[in-house]
């Protein structure tokens, strides 16, 4: 018969019979959140699905009814919010048109960096091989240098000359809608797409894309626009928080 110590029992994966709310943030005025059932769990991780990709090295928020011999706080509330640092996202049912996204988290403390709020999309890793006061040590990792952005690099994934519906909402520097309009994509792939705006918008300006027949927002970057004589752009996106969830029979 195995013997467990309190160690081991702490570290090992339960399977899961609870819901999470896991949250997110997309910018400093950005947020969003999603409730799922927990795969499973243990003092030092969880796992997941959710409707959006989360990149690796992101750092998320899961509030859950953790049993309280695996917490390392909060001993007496109903929930245990601690954060978590993305280690594993795969894409599931991918015949779906709501795609699902199986999400690995190692959690990491009770509190995100200093400058989470300002800076959202920095990236982390895990710096040691063994936990530390109940959470894996992490820091963050040094950016890659990024290459010039051209409309070829965009283009890697294909493109589909789909007239899909949909909305255009034009952001300021603090997150929020100043301007929104109607409109069809010229072409459209999982990671971006060209469309006609005559939204007052600059090459790196932020825009959130709606579509009636999805049940998505997704933030995207103006990577280049083409003005005609007559005033109408044509605008090229980058979905830069999940990709676009295209279903081609």
């Amino acid at each position: 018969m195995l013997l467990l110590d309190d160690e081991q029992r702490k570290n090992e994966r339960r399977v899961a019979n609870m819901m999470a709310t896991v949250e997110g943030r997309i910018d400093r005025m950005m947020t969003w959140s999603e409730t799922t059932p927990l795969i499973d769990y243990s003092a030092l991780g969880s796992a997941f699905t959710l409707e959006r990709a989360v990149k690796p090295g992101r750092l998320i928020l899961i509030s859950m009814p953790m049993p309280r011999e695996l917490r390392s706080y909060d001993f007496g509330k109903d929930d245990y919010k601690v954060w978590g640092l993305v280690r594993r996202c795969i894409q599931v049912d991918r015949g779906k048109r709501n795609a699902r996204y199986s999400i690995g988290v190692a959690f990491v403390g009770k509190d995100a960096p200093a400058d989470y709020i300002e800076n959202p999309d920095k990236r982390y890793g895990i710096t040691a091989t063994e936990p530390k006061d109940g959470f894996w040590v992490f820091s963050e990792v040094a950016p890659q240098t990024k290459k010039a952005v051209t409309f070829s690099n965009l283009r890697k994934q294909p493109r589909y000359e789909i007239p899909e519906e949909i909305t255009l909402e034009l952001m300021d520097a603090n997150g929020w809608a100043i301007a929104s309009e109607t409109t069809a994509t010229i072409n459209i792939s999982r990671n971006g797409a060209a469309v006609y705006s005559q939204l007052p918008a600059a090459v790196g300006s932020t825009m959130r894309v709606s579509t009636p027949t999805t049940n998505i927002r997704l933030i995207s970057i103006v990577r280049g626009i083409q003005t005609s004589q007559t005033g109408l752009s044509r605008i090229n996106l980058e979905f830069i928080d999940q990709p676009f969830p295209i279903n081609i029979a």
